[in-house]
């Protein structure tokens, strides 16, 4: 599937609990060499949803990308045992949403396969994760963020038109 007109995409990004800590602490994910492919398809503005690993297997939260950069700075577990940064590819992002209970957190839908640290997924199913989110946290989030996407898709329809 060719994801390039579509934008802005929306991701999985998956991990596990002790990375995730540090992640939303720092608003900070990153990508290993084998997986810099993947982080040269993302772009400023794409939204992410936050999927932890066991033992938990569940959406904790969703932001939006904001930067991208490569970085030595060793932040992760892994990290700090081998001492040298393995997931130097980076990107930053704000957060939209992080749900404090992560036992809380939403299943993820069954048609959505999580087997990478990142996953393009159809913007439907975002929205319906968000959607899902919205009502199991009593939160209002999916109205700002279609409106985002919407004022996103119309920025670069403008741009690719010129």
């Amino acid at each position: 599937m060719n994801h390039s007109k579509k934008f802005p995409r929306c991701y999985v990004i998956v991990g596990e609990k002790i990375n995730w800590k540090v992640s939303l602490d720092k608003n900070v994910w990153g990508f290993t060499e084998r997986s810099k492919g993947l982080w040269n398809k993302i772009e400023i503005n794409e939204f992410l949803a936050f999927y932890v690993t066991k033992p938990i297997q569940k959406i904790i939260g969703f932001g939006q990308i904001t930067e991208k950069f490569i970085d030595d700075e060793i932040l992760w577990a892994d990290e700090k045992l081998f001492n040298r940064a393995i997931w130097k590819y980076r990107i930053n992002f704000k957060l939209i949403h992080v749900i404090d209970d992560w036992s809380k957190g939403i299943t993820a839908p069954e048609n959505m396969i999580l087997r990478s640290s990142r996953v393009v997924i159809d913007n439907n199913l975002f929205f319906d994760c968000v959607k899902n989110a919205e009502e199991q946290w009593k939160i209002n989030i999916l109205k700002e963020i279609k409106k985002e996407f919407k004022k996103l898709k119309q920025t670069k329809n403008v741009y690719e038109n010129k």
